[in-house]
């Protein structure tokens, strides 16, 4: 295959820093990059953050430097002024696509959370972005990606059937997961319960609270609350208010890095994760991979990705989040249980199968865009 004749992609990795999209970026797009050396692939987003992932040691990479801020008319005006005119393919990692310009999209969704929860949404400008990105996905994306079949049962049902189809790639578990800790130090705070969540309405951190308020003198373990606390445009400041009565016991621990993470995590007498909407759900099963076991909600998308190897509970009710947590915390043969059904749950999904159904529907966009343009 000659230079001219080589397919090019764009993607937007402007996110490849951050936490949730930024996971499903670092894990999927080096293997993206990886399967498809003929290929040339132009990433947009900052060179610095690319460089350092590693990403520019390939020779078919190359960077357009893009950092507009994500969810406004800036980075629109930034998107169209990008040259990716003669790519095959854009992708576009999360839903907030390039309204202006003819190159195919592909993109990811991973929820609908503006349009299911608006509730949860506190800028109607935001959910009003939101609406005008899915409707023109909708209408206008050659091909569409979710994470779960819960998230396109709720695309088609919140936003309408699309002319492209949807492929469900199941996001997965970085191998690193299933590792064994070797011997950390003890931690201060246990035992402990760890939530992995940051302060945002949905994640459910009021009913958390109020339902280890209720256990607290039951049980020795403490709350540690792992996830952004600072700078949420949607913070949860009812959840603030609910720490101090119950200073001591709940800590809000702030975002640490991956390898404290997965400390804390294995570490930890039980993970509990009661979320009111959850397009995939990592946390659940990473935690699964190193063998803690998980109080998850029945709602959403948890019974997919978790099937028998958590235990669940009502999220909307703290008595219900409270009696299923004692009964995690005290019934060692129920732990046993779950860590090894849930380690057998987390080897189930595998990043390199979420590259390659996201390979599916790049390959599909190529080559009907190559056909059109011999014809």
């Amino acid at each position: 295959m000659t230079e001219a004749r080589r397919p090019s992609v764009a993607i937007d990795v402007r996110m490849a820093d951050a936490p949730g999209v930024g996971t499903y970026l670092r894990n999927v797009v080096p293997r993206v990059l990886a399967a498809r050396p003929s290929w040339r692939f132009v990433l947009l987003g900052r060179e610095s953050v690319i460089e350092r992932l590693g990403w520019l040691e390939l020779e078919t990479v190359s960077v357009q430097e893009l950092d507009a801020p994500i969810y406004g008319v800036g980075e629109q005006f930034a998107l169209a002024m990008a040259r990716t005119g003669r790519a095959d393919v854009f992708w576009s990692p999360h839903y907030n696509i390039p309204l202006w310009g003819r190159t195919p999209l592909v993109v990811t969704v991973h929820d609908v959370i503006h349009l299911a929860r608006p509730e949860y949404t506190q800028s109607a400008a935001k959910r009003w972005y939101a609406q005008l990105m899915f409707q023109t996905i909708r209408r206008s994306a050659a091909s569409i990606l979710t994470g779960s079949e819960f998230t396109t049962g709720e695309f088609l049902r919140l936003v309408g059937t699309p002319r492209a189809p949807i492929t469900v790639a199941h996001y997965g578990v970085d191998e690193r997961w299933f590792e064994p800790i070797e011997a950390p130090s003890p931690d201060p705070r246990a035992p402990y319960i760890v939530c992995v969540a940051s302060l945002k309405p949905h994640k459910n951190l009021v009913a958390l609270i109020d339902a280890f308020a209720t256990l607290r003198d039951r049980i020795p373990h403490n709350l540690l609350i792992v996830g952004r606390v600072d700078g949420l445009r949607t913070a949860d400041t009812e959840a603030l208010g609910r720490v101090a009565p119950c200073a001591g016991r709940v800590e809000l621990a702030g975002e640490v890095s991956d390898t404290a993470l997965r400390s804390l995590i294995a570490g930890a007498a039980a993970l509990v994760h009661p979320s009111l909407y959850e397009g995939f759900g990592l946390p659940p099963l990473e935690a699964m991979a190193a063998g803690c076991p998980c109080l998850v909600s029945h709602t959403t998308a948890m019974p997919e990705v978790c099937g028998d190897a958590a235990l669940y509970c009502d999220p909307r009710d703290p008595a219900d989040i409270a009696a299923r947590l004692f009964q995690l915390v005290t019934d060692e043969r129920l732990r046993n249980d779950l860590r090894t059904r849930g380690r057998a749950r987390a080897a189930m999904f595998q990043w390199s199968r979420t590259a390659e159904r996201t390979l599916l529907a790049l390959d599909r966009v190529v080559a009907h865009g190559r056909r059109r343009s011999v014809t």
